[in-house]
């Protein structure tokens, strides 16, 4: 029996080669496999895959989970779910992923991946500064 991941795998391969109700029903299988407690690099696969599917609703629910598994694992999940979300929420979701992504900077000294933290770290801070020219102003 496949576990969630290597389920969530195939389903983004299958949803790659335009087979979207094949990456649905390995999506559902994959979360109804998750358990009680799923690490969070599944639910964030899960998550990146519903959002490409259209089901905002659950890939929100997934990546609220991912953060609360384990909020300092993987910066983009606060981006995601940001970009998911809307006015203060967005926002704060965005503070809170430029403060893992400075710590990881702290943490980095390969110079390619310091470039790929900065970047988007400068991604954040414009999607902040949209933020209050749109829903916070």
């Amino acid at each position: 029996m496949e576990d969630s991941y290597q389920l969530a795998l195939r389903a983004k391969e299958a949803h790659e080669q335009a087979d979207s109700q094949q990456a649905q029903e390995l999506l559902y299988k994959a979360i109804q496999n998750t358990g009680p407690s799923p690490d969070s690099e599944t639910l964030d696969t899960l998550a990146e895959i519903c959002v490409t599917l259209g089901d905002n609703a659950l890939a929100y629910t997934l990546y609220a989970q991912s953060i609360k598994a384990n909020p300092y694992s993987n910066p983009q999940k606060y981006m995601s779910l940001a970009q998911l979300s809307s006015g203060l929420e967005a926002k704060q979701l965005y503070e809170a992923g430029i403060s893992v992504l400075t710590n990881k900077l702290k943490e980095t000294s390969d110079e390619s991946e310091l470039q790929a933290l900065r970047s988007q770290l400068a991604s954040a801070f414009a999607a902040i500064a949209e933020l209050h020219m749109t829903d916070l102003w």
